[in-house]
């Protein structure tokens, strides 16, 4: 791979630094060697009319309206990537006619970001997202790679539909597959028959180091019963309940996103949901933790996911 060495890398993930992914992770260490050009996400699933999806909607809507270039949030610290893009996209991706509008703006918006670094190299292009399919081969990469973290044939709140035809596709194209489970390594072997197994690491020293306790836990009963994580469908909502109610002495803390409506399953006085934190911050959380959990159910995607928070709850110390 030595003769890649000089060329840039655009990489179609998550939204920089928003929530902290393990292909965050990776690039936060390539990007002090090369010039990577980060392309926010652009969506997996068709928009309902929830208040979760509007208020996301109206997110991604300033981000546009703000530029094709994005401000790097804070909740990563060091260096990032040499062009955050905001990308300009609608999210129905499974309509020809915005699929076409897609591509042509996310083409236009990398083309532009190439030259701003002023790089005549040819890019490497790395995804994590399908819908980006169409992307491949049209900025004259000389390699591609899908960087697989999920199973979105099961990943819960994605257009499943949507997401297995991109991603058919994209593994019809791209040169070679990377994935965080040895069990997509074969459940998503590309066209080319080349698939890699990329087990989770840590940011040990963020997650070791002692910070002080966040006041919002310091008046809870212990023990704290900690999860930090996306609250999701993915999540044994009857369980943590059932953990509530059996140890009525003891804090049920939920440090993350929650990605679902109803929570009424949780409505539980020692039932604590904090919402997210940022990266930076959340160690101090999870230090606390008497108990991590890690509360999935057992389905088709949990047998394909290998859980980040696993090796942090380690490196905090917390069992």
């Amino acid at each position: 791979m030595s003769e890649l060495a000089s060329h840039p890398i655009v990489v179609f993930g998550d939204d920089w630094a928003r929530h902290v992914s393990s292909m965050q992770h990776v690039f936060r260490q390539i990007v002090t060697r090369r010039k990577v050009i980060w392309v926010n996400g652009i969506g997996h699933r068709i928009p309902s009319l929830s208040v979760r999806d509007l208020r996301r909607a109206f997110e991604k809507g300033l981000a546009m309206l703000g530029g094709a270039t994005a401000t790097v949030r804070n909740g990563l610290d060091g260096p990032g990537p040499s062009v955050v893009v905001n990308p300009r996209v609608v999210p129905w991706h499974n309509r020809s006619a915005a699929s076409a509008f897609n591509s042509w703006s996310l083409t236009r918006s990398v083309r532009e970001a190439l030259r701003r670094i002023g790089t005549s190299s040819p890019p490497i292009l790395v995804t994590g997202t399908p819908p980006s399919a169409p992307l491949v081969g049209r900025l004259g990469e000389v390699a591609s790679v899908y960087f697989c973290m999920d199973d979105f044939s099961h990943l819960a709140g994605v257009s499943h539909r949507m997401m297995e035809a991109f991603e058919h596709r994209l593994l019809d194209s791209v040169d070679a597959v990377v994935a965080t489970a040895s069990a997509l390594t074969r459940s998503k072997l590309p066209r080319s028959g080349v698939a890699h197994y990329l087990p989770q690491g840590v940011n040990y020293e963020h997650f070791a180091t002692a910070r002080p306790e966040p006041s919002e836990l310091a008046g809870l009963p212990r023990p704290l019963i900690g999860f930090a994580g996306g609250v999701s469908s993915c999540c044994d909502l009857v369980l943590i309940r059932r953990l509530a109610e059996a140890h009525p002495a003891a804090s049920v803390v939920l440090i993350g996103p929650i990605n679902i409506d109803d929570t009424a399953a949780l409505d539980r006085p020692n039932i604590h949901l904090f919402g997210p934190r940022s990266y930076r911050d959340l160690p101090a959380y999870v230090q606390q933790f008497d108990v991590g959990l890690i509360p999935y159910i057992l389905n088709e995607w949990t047998r394909a996911v290998d859980p980040l928070k696993l090796l942090e709850y380690l490196a905090a110390g917390v069992p």
